[in-house]
C-alpha cells in the first residue's frame, strides 16, 4: 500500500530507539516489522543491519552471520556502501567462530579505492581486504590492512566502525588499537547515551586491559558491565563480564566471583550470548584450567585449556596451555601449540607472539639449549606490554637457572618477576617467586601493598575518575549513578587509604 513505506520507516526508527534504550526485545519486533512492510533493498538493508546486530549480542552469532551475508548480496547493486559494511561484519564474525557457512560472492563487494570515498568507507575496505586475508592465514598482509584501516581518522569513526577495527585488531593481537578502538567507542557511547554500545564496548575493553598488566581496570570495566547489564534487565549481557571477573579471580589466586543478583551457570544455560558465547565459554575454561595449575592438578588444567577453541582467545592463553601441557607430560601437545603459533608470530613479528614462541620451545626443551630460548623471549617481551606473560617468563627462566645450579644467575630474574607479581596481586605466583627465590639463596621480603587491594572496583572507578579532576556529578554521568552514590563511595575510598581530601587521593597510585 502507499503507507507501507512510511509505516516501515517508522517501525525502523521505533526499533534503533528501542535498541539504543536497552530493550532487544522491543527491537526485534519492531525491525520484524518493519522488514514485512517494505520491499525497498535500501530500507531492508539498513534493517537486516539492525537484525544482525541485534543477534549479535543478544542472539545468535551464526543466525547473525546469515543475516549479514543474505544482505549483502542483496544490496550490493544498490548501495556498494551498505553492502560493504555488512560484509565487514559478516567476515568479523566468521573469525570468532560465528559462521552460518554461507559465503559471500567475493565479487560481489568492491575493495578497490575510489576517489570520494568517505573515511569510513575507506576504512571498511581496508577491513574487508585485512580480514580476508587473517581467514586465508596471510597474517602479515592482514596486519599491514588493519594498521592502513587504522590511519584513517580514527577519532572521527562512527561507532560501528570503531567495533569492527576494535574487534579485528583483538583478533590479529593489536592490544594497543584494541584499547585505543573501544576506549574511543566507550567515550561516545557515554556522551549520547547509547546504553546498549556501552554494553557492548565495555566488556571488549576489558581483554586489551586484561593483556597489557591493567588488571584493576580490566576489573572496574567487568564490574560496571555486569552492573548496567543487570540493571537495564540484560540478563544475558552479563555473562561474558561475570567471566572475565572469574578469569581475574583466578590469576590472583582468589575464589569464583559470587554476584546475588546473576549465576553464571544459569545465564550461559538459559541466555543465547550472540557472539560472545565462544569468547564466554573459552574464558571459564582458561580460568578453570589456571585454578587447576594452581591446585597442582595438572592433568585437569590441560583438560581445561586444551578445550579453548577461539583462535584470539588460544593465542591470549598460550603461555598457560602450553605450560600445561609439559607439565602433563603431553610434550607432543605442547610442541604442536607452539608450532601453530609459528606462522602468526613470524608475519606478524608481534614482540609477545614472538616470546611465547620462545618460551615454549625453552618449555618443550627442557635440556641446556632452553636458556637461549628464554634469553629470546625476554628480549621479546621487552618490547610487548605484557607484564605478567613477561614475568612468567623472568620466573621460569630463574626456576631452569636455579634448578642447573646457576643461583646467582637465577636471582634477577626472580626478583624481577616477583615485583612484577606483587604489583598485579598474582597471589600464586608470588608465592612460588617467593619460594624459588629463597631456594636461589635470597631472602625475599614482601613489598606493603596498597590499599587499593581493597577497594571494590567501583571505588577504585570513582577514584581513578576523582582523581582526574571530575566532579560528582561528572563521575556520576560517566558511572550511570547518582551523584549521592558518588558521594557514598567516595566516603569509602577516603576511609580505605587514608587520605582526607580529593587532592591526596590524586597523589595515589591508582593504576
Amino acid at each position: 500500500t502507499a503507507g507501507a513505506g512510511p509505516r516501515a520507516e517508522r517501525c525502523f526508527a521505533g526499533g534503533r530507539n528501542a535498541w539504543a534504550s536497552a530493550q532487544p526485545a522491543r527491537a526485534r519486533a519492531l525491525a520484524a516489522a518493519a522488514r514485512e512492510q517494505t520491499d525497498d533493498p535500501v530500507l531492508r538493508a539498513d534493517v537486516d543491519r539492525l537484525r544482525g546486530r541485534i543477534e549479535v549480542n543478544v542472539g545468535s552469532g551464526a543466525a547473525a552471520h546469515r543475516i549479514f551475508v543474505t544482505a549483502a548480496a542483496a544490496v550490493a547493486d544498490h548501495s556498494p556502501e551498505r553492502a560493504l559494511d555488512l560484509a565487514v561484519a559478516a567476515t568479523g564474525l566468521a573469525a570468532y567462530g560465528a559462521d552460518s557457512g554461507l559465503v559471500l560472492d567475493a565479487g560481489a563487494i568492491t575493495t578497490d579505492p575510489v576517489t570520494g570515498d568517505s573515511p569510513s568507507t575507506a576504512t571498511l575496505k581496508l577491513l574487508l581486504v585485512a580480514m580476508t586475508a587473517a581467514s586465508r592465514g596471510r597474517w602479515a598482509d592482514a596486519v599491514d590492512g588493519l594498521h592502513q584501516a587504522l590511519d584513517h581518522r580514527l577519532a572521527d569513526a562512527r561507532p560501528d566502525v570503531l567495533a569492527h577495527l576494535g574487534q579485528s585488531a583483538l583478533h590479529l593481537g593489536d592490544d594497543l588499537a584494541a584499547e585505543r578502538c573501544f576506549a574511543g567507542m566507550l567515550g561516545a557511547a557515554r556522551e549520547t547515551g547509547a546504553g546498549m554500545t556501552v554494553l557492548y564496548a565495555l566488556p571488549r575493553l576489558a581483554f586489551p586491559l586484561l593483556l597489557s598488566g591493567q588488571w584493576a581496570a580490566a576489573r572496574s570495566v567487568a564490574d560496571e558491565a555486569l552492573a548496567l547489564s543487570v540493571g537495564a534487565g540484560q540478563t544475558a549481557l552479563s555473562a561474558t563480564p561475570l567471566a572475565l571477573l572469574d578469569l581475574l579471580a583466578a590469576l590472583r589466586g582468589a575464589d569464583a566471583p559470587e554476584d546475588p543478583r546473576v549465576d553464571l551457570d544459569d545465564v550461559a544455560e538459559r541466555h543465547p550470548l550472540g557472539i560472545l558465547s565462544g569468547p564466554t565459554s573459552d574464558l571459564r575454561r582458561w580460568a578453570a584450567g589456571v585454578r587447576s595449575a594452581q591446585a597442582g592438578a595438572t592433568g585437569a588444567a590441560h583438560h581445561q585449556l586444551s578445550r579453548i577453541t577461539i583462535p584470539a582467545l588460544t593465542r591470549m592463553a598460550a603461555l598457560d596451555r602450553i605450560g600445561a601441557a609439559v607439565r602433563a607430560d603431553d610434550v607432543r601437545q605442547a610442541t604442536l601449540w607452539v608450532d601453530e603459533l609459528v606462522p602468526f608470530a613470524d608475519a606478524t613479528q608481534w614482540p609477545w607472539a614472538l616470546g611465547a614462541v620462545d618460551h615454549g620451545r625453552a618449555l618443550v626443551s627442557a635440556g641446556p639449549g632452553a636458556a637461549a630460548f628464554f634469553e629470546s623471549s625476554l628480549a621479546h617481551y621487552a618490547r610487548a606490554n605484557r607484564p605478567y606473560d613477561l614475568a612468567r617468563t623472568q620466573l621460569a627462566y630463574g626456576e631452569h637457572l636455579r634448578r642447573s645450579q646457576r643461583r646467582v644467575e637465577a636471582r634477577p630474574h626472580l626478583r624481577r618477576a616477583l615485583g612484577t607479581f606483587e604489583d598485579l596481586r598474582a597471589e600464586p605466583l608470588v608465592t612460588r617467586a617467593t619460594h624459588e627465590l629463597r631456594a636461589s639463596g635470597e631472602t625475599a621480603r614482601r613489598r606493603d601493598v596498597s590499599t587499593l587491594v581493597r577497594l571494590t572496583p567501583t571505588e577504585l572507578q570513582v577514584a581513578q575518575l576523582v582523581s582526574q579532576g571530575l566532579s560528582n556529578k561528572e563521575v556520576a554521568a560517566r558511572c550511570w549513578v547518582s551523584p549521592r552514590t558518588v558521594a557514598f563511595h567516595l566516603r569509602n575510598c577516603f576511609a580505605k587509604t587514608g587520605v582526607t581530601s580529593r587532592g591526596e587521593l590524586a597523589q595515589l597510585d591508582l593504576s
